[in-house]
């Protein structure tokens, strides 16, 4: 009722299942409809491996009691490794484990969830400069992203990348517009 259409969430927010319940039950009262809604969730980075991305989308399409995201995102440009319950595992040092899963790899199989028609468009979160060229020239990907969600408010511009962005027609999307401490 407020006019919110534009929905962010994250399966490492653990907040799809409140916010599905939320859409589901404004959708039934009439109050919006769901093409007036533009959802977006995230991929978390336990789920990179490519025989996981599918698996990930289809759980936060049931959370999200939803037929498909508008927008589903790769939440940071790299995988962890977590155990059986679910915790990050961590070196002797203290810095936690990554998993060694070429950001292509994890694309390649975002790129089939637009195929499968589960998803309406992909893109990337946290990704540097580097780290967009390095996936649109790897071989095999035919779907740029159409975003990337970083920190940008006034104290943190982010200059380069929005240049960056801007001219190869990726849309930038800020996180924390309001400042982050």
């Amino acid at each position: 009722k407020a006019g919110y259409r534009r929905i962010d969430t994250a399966a490492v927010y653990d907040n799809e299942k409140a916010v599905g319940k939320a859409i589901k039950d404004l959708i039934k009262r009439k109050v919006v409809k769901r093409e007036e809604l533009f959802i977006t969730t995230k991929l978390h980075n336990k789920d990179h491996h490519p025989t996981d991305v599918a698996k990930a989308a289809r759980l936060s399409l049931k959370n999200l009691q939803l037929d498909y995201i508008d927008l589903y995102l790769v939440h940071y440009p790299f995988a962890m490794q977590y155990d059986k319950s679910g915790e990050i595992l961590m070196h002797k040092d203290g810095t936690p484990k990554y998993a060694k899963i070429p950001l292509a790899d994890t694309w390649k199989a975002m790129e089939q969830l637009v195929t499968d028609g589960i998803v309406k468009r992909i893109g990337v979160s946290n990704y540097s400069i580097e780290q967009m060229e390095k996936l649109r020239y790897s071989p095999g990907i035919t779907i740029q992203p159409f975003c990337n969600q970083v920190e940008m408010h006034l104290y943190n511009q982010n200059q380069p990348l929005r240049e960056y962005l801007a001219s190869r027609n990726i849309f930038i999307e800020a996180f924390s517009p309001r400042g982050s401490s």
